[in-house]
Parts: structure tokens; sequence; C-alpha cells
């Protein structure tokens, strides 16, 4: 299903313009670790029609879900981990995604 902004007293465009950064998404392709390691997160606006979804790249896999090409419009942004946990359950697809990556390297 996924990670998503879902704030309470605004909209999602309105705390991506507040709390975020709007970059292209090679940025986010060639500087993933990087930001992630900043205490940052991508977050990808998209436009499905009728509303809007801002997903939560939480890890790469996650990202190169996002970017993949499917004619909807898209915005990029960077949030800071923090900001984003008062407005989604990052926290905990984080620590999935922590176990994914132990899972994987080591087993």
């Amino acid at each position: 299903m996924g990670c998503y902004v879902d704030p309470k007293d605004e909209t999602k465009e309105e705390f991506l313009m507040r709390e975020g950064r709007e970059v292209e998404s090679d940025y986010i392709s060639e500087n993933y670790r990087f930001i992630k390691e900043k205490g940052e997160l991508p977050v990808v606006l998209v436009d499905n029609g009728n509303f809007t979804a801002a997903g939560i790249a939480y890890c790469e896999r996650e990202f190169e879900r996002f970017v993949r090409y499917d004619n909807r419009p898209k915005r990029f942004f960077i949030v800071s981990i923090e900001k984003l946990k008062e407005v989604s359950y990052v926290e905990g697809y984080l620590n999935e995604a922590k176990e994914e990556e132990w899972r994987t390297r080591y087993n």
C-alpha cells in the first residue's frame, strides 16, 4: 500500500510547500542515500486526476516505484523525517526497510 503524507489541518500541497523543498527526480535518483543520511526523505506528489497523493519514498525501491512513467503528473520534494512523522506513519515503514535491508545484506 505504501506510506503517504496525511496532514489533519492542511492539504498535502500546503504541507509540502511549507516543509519541503521541490527538486527534480534526477536529483533524488543520484543522491538518495545522501538525502536519507541527512535525515530527510523524498516525497512524490502524484496527480491522480480527482485527487492527489503524496507518497513517501522511505527506501530506494519505493522511490523507483514512484518514478516509473505512467502519464500522471508528479512533483518531487525533500522533507525532514521528523516533519514527516507528524503527518504519516513513516517511522514504522523506516523500521521495516531497515529490517529488510539487513536480511538482504546478511542472509
